[in-house]
């Protein structure tokens, strides 16, 4: 039926920790949401979450081992998203007349809570009302939100009645829980890690001195590899992703199911009240499971619909070789992050992050760039070097002596010409059809890749994978990157004799800071790079409800 929307029922309402929805001028009294966020004049309505925004009650604060959801009572301020009814409302609500707030739909998994106790939703199982009347009051009557898991929602009113029970008019608002998500590399740093470790030919300690050299002792944490049997690849057994909203943040590690040296890291280093460590999936994993191959992109727009997490994707190792369907189905589920798969059949170890990244480019079309490997510009480097530069790196691990047997190499130069055909350009194909990319949008970045031994005919990086790399933008500081050293050169310990060294480090804007460091024997020859041996700890995506609200709607 069609309701007469008074001014007190158009009112621009500040909603907690979410927006304001948007209607006729009129009194701002009506409902308070104390230290609430309004909804910022460049946001799009059309593309907001209309309504309360928190996030899901699901940490476990009182530390029994239940989500705190569980625990009927357990409603600590950091999990609830509270809004005030102002005494001034009854103004405009006469004697016979009745208040009511109602949840019409989603009551299982949100409730709401008044007096410390629930009023309208799900309780342990046993329905509470679904609609609570509220009484005339010269204060402020409080209530809080509370959300089961992540990305929930439900549809609540507030409505008056007239003096036959009959509604008059009604302000209909939705609830809705954060998604959860991933960081991606445009994020503010808090953190880099990496795993030390020194057992004699198996050390990296050049390694972790290229980052302790470039951030401060509380940038950068050296984990003990004693602990963890000396497993290095710190990326591949946790991915940090986080629930947010206004005032309100919830870190995740996901912790993979490869299960290997690092399996408790997760809970040794971050598990914490507002620190959740989950596993997606179970049993024998693959290499598509280790997470250098679960990536985000940067936020962007695409058909007028924004993205302000950017989009998961994952390789598909061909196959029996994906990523665990649980992982998939979550990302899925989620839907702020509209995933996407890329083909890594060709690759040995099969990670998206062996031939592609990420970099904050303030000022470009995006205010980012995609780095990707560029076969050319490796050539080009290489032939612009002389030929007669003795590579002792390569001699060991690769079976060149020069530069010039790389680059007399045909069968290596057809092998990356078709790696380009059939793989490397169709899924750049697929990135620009998902992110509306364009070429000038893209960082080339000198890379070449072999035949990997005892890898079926699968591929690794020749060079030391330098789009492989990670990105340590503290906030406030210029932009750190930290990429393989591609030791072409015969001084190991001169990186300015290197010719590979400034083709790469100028294809990035002059204020971004490219730092080399020694991969080569435990990384490198492992067939990994920088990226597959470190991890960021990054601050949450602001503001993210003023432009995903098409994309998380029913």
């Amino acid at each position: 039926m069609e309701h007469d929307r008074s001014p007190l029922f158009r009112t621009a309402i500040v909603l907690a920790g979410g927006l304001a929805l948007t209607g006729c001028q009129a009194p701002e009294f009506a409902v308070d949401f104390g230290p609430a966020y309004a909804l910022a004049e460049d946001a799009d309505p059309t593309q907001a979450v209309n309504g309360i925004v928190g996030v899901p009650n699901i940490d476990d604060d009182d530390r029994n081992d239940d989500p705190d959801w569980e625990d009927a009572g357990a409603d600590d301020e950091n999990d609830l998203s509270p809004f005030w009814i102002q005494p001034e409302l009854w103004r405009g609500v006469k004697q016979a007349e009745r208040l009511r707030l109602r949840i019409t739909d989603g009551d299982r998994d949100v409730r709401v809570w008044h007096g410390g106790a629930i009023v309208l939703g799900d309780n342990d199982g046993d329905r509470a009302p679904l609609e609570f009347e509220l009484e005339r009051s010269k204060e402020p009557i409080e209530f809080q939100v509370e959300f089961r898991d992540y990305l929930v929602r439900a549809d609540l009113e507030l409505v008056k009645l007239d003096r036959n029970g009959v509604d008059s008019e009604v302000f209909a608002f939705v609830a809705q829980a954060a998604p959860l998500v991933m960081n991606h590399h445009n994020q503010h740093a808090e953190q880099v890690m990496a795993v030390h470790v020194d057992y004699g030919d198996y050390d990296n300690t050049e390694f972790i001195e290229g980052y302790q050299a470039v951030l401060s002792d509380e940038q950068f944490i050296a984990v003990d590899g004693d602990r963890y049997q000396g497993d290095v690849w710190i990326q591949d057994e946790i991915e940090f992703g986080l629930v947010s909203a206004p005032g309100r943040r919830i870190d995740f590690v996901i912790d993979s199911i490869r299960n290997r040296g690092l399996d408790n890291v997760a809970e040794d280093l971050f598990e914490a009240p507002e620190f959740l460590v989950r596993t997606w999936g179970s049993g024998q994993a693959t290499s598509q499971d280790s997470f250098g191959n679960l990536e985000a992109t940067p936020p962007f727009t695409l058909n007028g619909q924004h993205y302000p997490f950017g989009k998961a994707y994952w390789g598909d190792g061909g196959g029996p070789y994906k990523i665990t369907d649980d992982i998939a189905d979550l990302f899925d589920s989620q839907v702020a992050q509209a995933p996407f798969e890329l083909d890594t059949s060709w690759l040995c170890v099969g990670h998206v992050d062996e031939f592609m990244s990420w970099v904050p480019v303030p000022g470009s079309r995006l205010g980012w760039k995609l780095v990707y490997t560029d076969i050319d510009g490796a050539w080009d480097a290489l032939e612009a070097m002389d030929p007669n530069t003795s590579i002792p790196r390569y001699r060991q691990a690769h079976g060149f002596d020069t530069v010039g047997e790389i680059v007399d190499d045909n069968g290596l130069r057809n092998l990356n010409q078709d790696l380009w055909d059939d793989y490397l350009e169709p899924n750049l194909d697929i990135l620009k059809e998902e992110t509306g990319l364009t070429d000038d949008d893209i960082i080339w970045l000198p890379g070449l890749f072999e035949t990997a031994s005892g890898c079926g005919g699968t591929t690794a990086a020749l060079i030391p994978g330098m789009a492989n790399l990670v990105v340590a933008n503290f906030e406030g500081e210029a932009v750190e990157l930290f990429m393989a050293d591609p030791f072409l050169r015969e001084d190991i310990g001169d990186q300015g004799a290197d010719g590979m060294i400034p083709a790469a480090r100028g294809v990035f804007p002059d204020d971004m800071n490219v730092n080399f460091i020694d991969d080569f024997w435990v990384y490198h020859f492992g067939l990994g790079e920088v990226h597959c041996g470190s991890n960021v700890v990054r601050t949450p995506v602001t503001d993210w409800w003023k432009t995903i609200g098409t994309l998380v709607e029913e």
